[in-house]
């Protein structure tokens, strides 16, 4: 027989138990409730992933998310022939090289950013950086050894990229080993358009392309789902803070950055790529401003047409 003193006390262990667990189940719905609108709320979310990024947490938002294409592959085209999966308009990334023209629609190599690939015999690693907007080839070749990348994480709002073999990192934008055993190493820059489809063909009627999966992953991008980065062209906020601040253009408009064989930097605002191929000389990429910004500080501002002579 329990005795009541016992009694008593079980009695008041189960109601301090529920009253403890009422309580937990109150605020955790309180959270709930709370955190909805908040995650609805925009800046509430760049600021939770901005203190994600500050955590170290850019190897995961970008290293975890992507993975990148070793030797892809590619199907032949010519003007005439409607490529199955993609529309005419679709923008790629153009790259030609000792007779060999290859295009990669900007939407696939959104979900990878980085191609390992080869042109014409030679190792090489096509990326494009979905924070700055900016589309980078390399030869991937380091004293006769091919070199294998795969994105990262962030560095200056920028991607950063690790080779397998040496494991060194690599800036997207410049090509530049920034640390590990090939720290100070500058990969040579291979020349590539951005431009319609369409307009790609026409220069380029022996081409080929990246062969079609047929899915959504043809017309879609990551941002188009991401609940923060789909808002990213239009919205000021970085990822990142950054190094070099420059006002005189807004952050997230889209510029032609241009360093000519002079050594001249550039910047002509502009609303979509440039389709011209720039010379092994000089260097034309689109970009955001404030990528262009950070890495050329000091740029001059042209909001004239372009001189493609340059």
């Amino acid at each position: 027989m329990t005795s009541p003193n016992r009694f008593s006390a079980q009695a008041v262990r189960s109601l301090l138990w529920r009253d403890k667990n009422r309580k937990v189940v109150t605020v955790t719905a309180g959270m709930i409730l709370l955190g909805c609108p908040l995650y609805l709320w925009l800046p509430y979310r760049v600021a939770a992933v901005q203190f994600f990024i500050k955590l170290g947490g850019s190897r995961l938002f970008i290293g975890a998310e992507y993975s990148p294409v070793d030797g892809p592959r590619y199907v032949s085209y010519c003007p005439s022939v409607k490529i199955d999966g993609y529309p005419s308009n679709t923008e790629v990334i153009g790259l030609e090289m000792n007779g060999v023209s290859k295009a990669i629609p900007v939407k696939r190599i959104a979900w990878h950013m980085v191609f390992n690939d080869e042109i014409a015999g030679d190792p090489a690693v096509v990326t494009l950086c979905t924070v700055t907007n900016a589309a980078m080839a390399y030869r991937a070749r380091h004293k006769g050894r091919a070199l294998h990348f795969r994105p990262i994480g962030l560095n200056r709002n920028n991607l950063v990229m690790l080779d397998a073999e040496t494991q060194s990192r690599w800036q997207q934008f410049t090509g530049k080993a920034i640390t590990g055993p090939l720290a100070g190493t500058e990969l040579q820059r291979i020349p590539l358009q951005r431009l319609s489809l369409d307009q790609w063909q026409r220069l380029h009627p022996q081409g080929s392309i990246l062969e079609p999966l047929r899915n959504d992953e043809d017309t879609t991008t990551p941002h188009d789902t991401c609940p923060v980065m789909c808002y990213f062209p239009s919205e000021p906020f970085l990822l990142q803070k950054p190094g070099v601040e420059d006002d005189r253009l807004p952050r997230k408009q889209f510029v032609l950055g241009v360093i000519t064989q002079r050594g001249e930097k550039i910047a002509y605002p502009a609303a979509m790529p440039d389709s011209h191929q720039e010379s092994p000389s000089s260097l034309r990429v689109g970009c955001y401003w404030f990528a262009w910004a950070e890495f050329f500080p000091g740029s001059r501002i042209e909001s004239g047409g372009m001189d493609h002579g340059t």
